[in-house]
């Protein structure tokens, strides 16, 4: 009976038992000669492990001989544990080797140091490409790339390259819909005219209203899997109806609660600011 234990530099640990049950152990490199007594099983395995072990770099080499001891029918758990590797990176090198043999293997899908587009005017033209479409994943963008020029990326490699180019995973910034930047730049100016000009009793208000829904949203969180965790929502479809004014100078508001905003509860909230300043000569409402 034949026992290996294999390390990342390609050594055995070769367990030889005889038929009288003595056994003994000896460490095996690739260079090393076959030990004294020996039987056919373990010059073949020596053979195999030569061819596996010796010409590839040590990433492929780990690869090859998860694959193998898989092969030979070990475990998953025993083959992480010879390896000095995780169970979940044993089933990623199988997945991998079911899906393209050695040479799918012996592939760098993880982008490593050195890109993949190698040409300076094609990731010029990527660079291009990414300032006028937005892609939502790394994916759609590896995809695009393989198209292209024919060059295929991981997800793991296509995002070390972007991370290269200088681009970042983030959410695009939200402006208002309806904006005129010339009109914003005049406002701007009127409001630091209005500002210098007015009345030390005077004032200038911002006045908006808001329409909250009281009800719970749902986030995440960590759950047993096949359970659930319920949040009560409120019945129904009320909700509150806040109307008021801001002085951006001050940090003072007025506020007030309604049932509807319409012309009373506007024409309220206006006497209720008067009531605020009874010596103002000019209130001043942007809305």
């Amino acid at each position: 009976m034949i026992s290996l234990l294999v390390w990342r530099n390609c050594r055995v640990l070769i367990l030889l038992a005889s038929a009288n049950k003595e056994s003994r152990c000896m460490l095996w490199t690739p260079i090393s000669p076959a030990p004294d007594s020996c039987n056919d099983d373990f010059l073949r395995i020596r053979r195999t492990l030569n061819i596996l072990c010796s010409p590839i770099r040590p990433i492929d080499s780990l690869r090859i001989k998860t694959v193998y001891l898989l092969g030979k029918g070990w475990t998953t758990s025993k083959v992480a544990e010879a390896l000095l590797i995780d169970r979940e990176t044993v089933r990623n090198h199988f997945k991998r080797y079911r899906k393209g043999g050695i040479e799918a293997l012996r592939q760098n899908e993880a982008g490593g140091s050195q890109a993949l587009l190698n040409e300076e005017e094609q990731q010029r033209a990527l660079d291009r490409h990414l300032k006028e479409h937005l892609y939502l994943t790394a994916k759609e963008i590896a995809r695009y790339v393989k198209q292209t020029w024919g060059v295929s990326y991981s997800e793991s490699g296509i995002t070390q390259l972007l991370k290269r180019m200088g681009y970042v995973y983030k959410k695009p910034k939200l402006v208002p819909g309806k904006t005129n930047a010339e009109k914003q730049r005049e406002f701007i100016k009127l409001y630091h005219e209005l500002k210098a000009t007015k009345a030390p009793e005077d004032t200038i208000y911002f006045m908006d209203a808001v329409h909250p829904q009281h009800n719970p949203i749902a986030g995440y969180g960590w759950i047993k899997r096949g359970q659930d965790r319920e949040i009560r929502s409120n019945t129904g479809r009320r909700r509150l109806n806040i109307n008021g004014v801001i002085d951006c100078v001050k940090q003072h508001a007025i506020v007030r609660y309604d049932d509807t905003i319409n012309a009373q509860s506007t024409i309220a909230l206006f006497q209720q600011i008067e009531a605020q300043h009874p010596h103002a000569g000019k209130i001043d409402i942007d809305l």
